[in-house]
């Protein structure tokens, strides 16, 4: 993508997220201004973020991969140089992902699997759940999510609360 990233990570550390893109944003700003007399930041925006269980990471991982597709850049996932789909594909080795993903045997022939385009519906649901930040789980995992944080993570109702009037004897 020639203006933006997309990563599916699984952090080691409650801070991880942030403190990578931070890092990453810090070197790379320094290199860039001192390359190209600029001076500031080079991205702009925070990062959307958005919890997923294990149930939607699959959809999020096809999602990303196959976004230079939607795009109109390659006409396969794979033929994109940038993408995670290449090393998926066993076109090369990329020392960037995990060793534990794909499980072996979780996903047999990974080009099939991405060639697979997700209805507008599902798109429309990933975009949703990264734009707000909401959790992408199955409900039992977002109430103990909510039990856990002691905070309300499912949409309210949309306009003004109601006024609740005490009763007047």
């Amino acid at each position: 993508m020639t203006n933006h990233v997309h990563l599916v990570v699984v952090p080691m550390h409650q801070h991880s997220i942030s403190k990578t893109l931070h890092d990453a944003h810090t070197e790379y700003s320094t290199y860039f201004n001192a390359k190209y007399g600029f001076v500031g930041h080079v991205w702009q925006g925070r990062a959307d973020i958005s919890l997923m269980d294990e149930t939607y990471m699959w959809n999020a991982v096809r999602y990303v991969e196959r976004n230079p597709v939607r795009a109109g850049i390659v006409q396969r996932a794979e033929d994109y140089p940038w993408s995670s789909a290449v090393a998926h594909c066993q076109f090369r080795d990329d020392n960037l992902l995990s060793d534990d993903f794909p499980p072996p045997g979780a996903i047999k022939n990974w080009a099939e699997w991405l060639r697979i385009d997700h209805s507008e519906e599902d798109k429309r649901t990933i975009r949703a759940h990264l734009s707000t930040g909401r959790p992408w789980c199955t409900p039992e995992v977002l109430e103990k999510l909510e039990e856990l944080t002691r905070r309300r993570l499912r949409p309210r109702q949309p306009g003004r609360r109601k006024k609740i009037r005490a009763e007047t004897e």
